[in-house]
């Protein structure tokens, strides 16, 4: 076990890299250092791996707030072999049991010999998870409970909080999931492009949080205008609106 800290400015991509810069075991995980996880979750994980004979293990996550109140939002319940299309389906047009945090999986290490996660922003897990479980071709979910996250709502999280890479690595993520089933793209654009992105930016404006420097959302408008192509466009009912937010984001 290796805790690896980076300095802030690369945030957890940063200690994610690091620790993959030593690391020398058959099999990785990772931890957010204010998350805990199941006594037997890496005993369960690995011998899944083994089991299975696959390269990637997945297990359900709980978020737990502050007061200690439980969520639970996976539909698997009991262990499934997943395909690349079954992984796809899941993450991009159903209830994303699978995840797209690193946090609740066991990795061969080999999956990330050379892969390496984006520092200097959130989102840092989207890309290179979905990279590697489709390198592994298929996982195994085990549907068994192994990682608890905790979120404090009456804080500024990481969630509320906005940057440049949300939507970039988002971006990159679609273009991964297009060139490996186009089927899924138009609930992955109401989803998670238009709706989650948009609506972050709405409430970043809403909530009155902390005036964002301007060349910070230089970065934001950037990485944003390739969502206004029809394609995604296509897929939203509401484009004025969403013009609008962004419109008063930029102004806020």
């Amino acid at each position: 076990m290796y805790s690896s800290h980076s300095p802030s400015q690369l945030w957890i991509g940063g200690a994610r890299n690091a620790g993959l810069a030593i690391c020398k075991g058959q099999y990785i995980g990772f931890v957010d250092s204010d998350d805990t996880i199941e006594p037997t979750m890496y005993e369960t994980l690995i011998q899944a791996c083994l089991q299975h004979n696959v390269r990637c293990s997945v297990g359900n996550i709980i978020r737990v707030s502050k007061e200690g109140q439980k969520t639970y939002k996976t539909s698997i319940t009991s262990p499934i072999i997943m395909n690349k299309k079954q992984i796809i389906n899941n993450i991009a047009c159903g209830d994303n049991s699978v995840e797209f945090s690193a946090c609740n999986k066991v990795f061969e290490r080999s999956l990330f010999e050379t892969r390496r996660f984006p520092e200097g922003g959130s989102c840092e897990d989207l890309v290179p998870v979905f990279e590697a479980m489709m390198e592994a071709e298929s996982i195994v979910h085990i549907g068994s409970n192994v990682y608890n996250y905790q979120y404090d709502n009456s804080k500024l999280s990481s969630f509320s909080q906005i940057d440049a890479n949300q939507f970039t690595q988002r971006l990159k993520l679609r273009s991964l999931i297009k060139k490996e089933d186009s089927s899924c793209l138009e609930f992955f654009d109401r989803k998670y492009v238009i709706g989650i992105l948009f609506w972050k930016m709405e409430s970043y404006v809403i909530k009155g949080m902390p005036r964002l420097p301007i060349r910070e959302k230089v970065k934001i408008f950037i990485a944003c205008l390739p969502y206004f192509q029809p394609s995604i466009l296509a897929h939203c009912k509401r484009k004025k609106r969403y013009i609008k937010v962004f419109r008063d984001f930029l102004l806020y």
